[in-house]
């Protein structure tokens, strides 16, 4: 619903009303709001016996509100399902004349590449957009590199309240279907900026910086889902002005799908006493695409959609010079209290299906935790030791069978590899989707496991389909199942070692001339035609005796 608006003061010379305050609770007769004033039958089969309903906060007057000038009041709601239902501008003080202009209903449009409206505030005012929370102040301020931002103030008794806008998802309502968020988001106490700690769930150890939440309810079932879909990863205050990137990666479930799904944004956590500001709000769907999994695996949208493994546990940052030169930029981990910590993105569970095989690319740096230099490590150490390189492991959880837990060590090993310490180091390896895999709901890839003196540094890290022929690897075990939003014990099991295959073995051109190879781990190419491998002896002559 959108409608201009001006309120005036009753009498034969009206008046511009200055007593309008936008930023009240709904009923509380400080400003016109909507109402539905609703009729339907106590019966439907005998269509007798009429029954009410009112249903009030369906529009309010967007801010700032302009005591001289003309003001839209708008809002977004489902329609009910009812026989009748008549909308009543309503809830303006006493003695006011209101001026209506321009009044529309439109059927809202869902666009998957821009689910949230006016998510950098470019009308000015807080047209889409309401609040979590009742009586919480909203207000145009200076945005994100210039333009308006959205500051929600007067965040009452709960570090819930705040800045929110009802989404319509109806275009991307399907299980499993994964959706981007992202928000510059900045704190002020007292009208000066402030800084907020993103390593933290709590208050105790200054203001928590804000999250993203999407919220869903159905009427029917009474189903209500809470689901943290962004995070504010890394600390840019001292270098962007005091804004922060949050930003995360979700998949729909079943409970978040029903034609008269209710879904509303909010950003909660920071504490009450802050005044929450938000700009270049944006949520749009990501089509399923299985080429190549991660996004951002360059870091060229700065650390979006990146996270440690265990935020109060082990940080992240962006990390200079990246794998390109002094103007790309990497992804470190540090302040890490145990091999475990790491980071970590979440990955499309729709591409895992089983039998499809995927090659682990990346690029890895190790660093001395105190002073910064690089550090080397053993490229042929399968396990977590001491001095063993970086890992990449995939972990699968609610899934239908055994939850996954797999850990690769690089595939290119060997004596003719060895560690650069002051350059990147190219990883390798890969894997095939089985069958307990396949039927995860979630899905993360994992860099951790190394000595808790190192920093870790990653760049170009990418999982790809195979396009090609390629070679396959099985995993290894992990340690550990990952850790939950608080974290988890630290692990106490080793993973099992695995011998390195560094050579690619292909059947012979020549039928009739075999290939013979060396004894020991044997990684096969794939064939379009029948290889047969067979197992031999050698004897005291140097003659080998077939036993396989």
């Amino acid at each position: 619903f959108s409608a201009w608006m001006r309120v005036t003061r009753k009498g034969a010379q009206p008046q511009s009303a200055v007593d309008i305050d936008t930023n009240g609770e709904w009923d509380s007769n400080l400003a016109p709001q909507l109402s539905l004033n609703n009729r339907s039958y106590r019966n439907d089969a005998t269509k007798e016996f009429w029954k009410t309903s009112t249903i009030g906060d369906k529009a309010h007057m967007s801010r700032t509100y302009d005591p001289q000038g003309w003001n839209l009041l708008h809002g977004i709601m489902r329609m009910p399902d009812t026989y009748r239902t008549y909308f009543e501008i309503d809830r303006a003080p006493s003695n006011r004349e209101l001026i209506v202009d321009n009044a529309s209903f439109t059927k809202m449009a869902c666009d998957p590449d821009n689910l949230v409206l006016n998510g950098n505030l470019e009308t000015g005012n807080s047209k889409y957009w309401d609040t979590w929370g009742e009586k919480v102040g909203l207000k145009i301020v200076p945005g994100y590199l210039g333009g308006n931002a959205l500051m929600s103030f007067n965040r009452g008794s709960s570090t819930n309240y705040g800045p929110a806008q009802i989404l319509n998802l109806d275009c991307v309502s399907n299980a499993g279907n994964r959706l981007s968020f992202s928000a510059r988001i900045k704190l002020e106490l007292n009208g000066v900026t402030a800084q907020c700690n993103p390593f933290t769930w709590s208050n105790d150890d200054g203001p928590r910086c804000p999250d993203i939440y999407l919220y869903t309810h159905e009427g029917e079932s009474k189903i209500r889902t809470y689901e943290r879909v962004g995070i504010v990863s890394t600390s840019e205050y001292a270098t962007d002005d005091g804004w922060y990137l949050a930003s995360g990666l979700f998949s729909l479930h079943a409970d978040q799908i029903h034609p008269l799904m209710f879904s509303k944004l909010y950003f909660p956590s920071a504490h009450q006493s802050y005044d929450v500001i938000i700009d270049d709000v944006q949520a749009k769907y990501l089509p399923k695409q299985c080429v190549a999994l991660v996004e951002n695996p360059s870091f060229e949208d700065g650390p979006s959609y990146w996270e440690s493994n265990d935020k109060v546990k082990g940080k992240v940052s962006l990390y200079s010079p990246g794998a390109s030169g002094e103007s790309d930029f990497a992804f470190r981990s540090y302040d890490r209290d145990h091999a475990w910590r790491g980071i970590k993105q979440q990955l499309d569970p729709l591409c895992f299906v089983s039998g499809e095989e995927y090659s682990i690319s990346a690029k890895f740096r190790m660093l001395n935790a105190t002073d910064g230099e690089g550090v080397t490590c053993d490229v042929n150490k399968q396990q977590t030791t001491t001095d063993n390189c970086p890992s990449v492991s995939i972990y699968g959880s609610d899934c239908a069978g055994e939850n996954v837990n797999w850990l690769f060590y690089n595939a290119l090993g060997g004596d003719e590899l060895v560690w650069d310490p002051d350059s990147y180091n190219d990883f390798s390896a890969a894997f095939t989707v089985n069958d307990d895999l396949a039927t995860c709901d979630k899905v993360w890839v994992y860099i951790h496991q190394v000595n808790l003196e190192y920093e870790i540094v990653v760049d170009d890290l990418q999982i790809s389909s195979y396009e090609t022929e390629s070679p396959t690897q099985a995993p290894t075990p992990g340690e550990t199942e990952p850790v939950t939003e608080g974290g988890s014990e630290s692990p106490t099991s080793s993973p099992t070692t695995r011998p390195t295959v560094g050579t690619l073995t292909s059947c012979p051109v020549d039928e009739l001339t075999p290939s013979e190879i060396p004894s020991g781990p044997v990684m096969l190419a794939r064939s379009s035609s029948l290889c047969v491998l067979t197992k031999a002896l050698p004897e005291f002559d140097g003659s080998l005796t077939d036993i396989a």
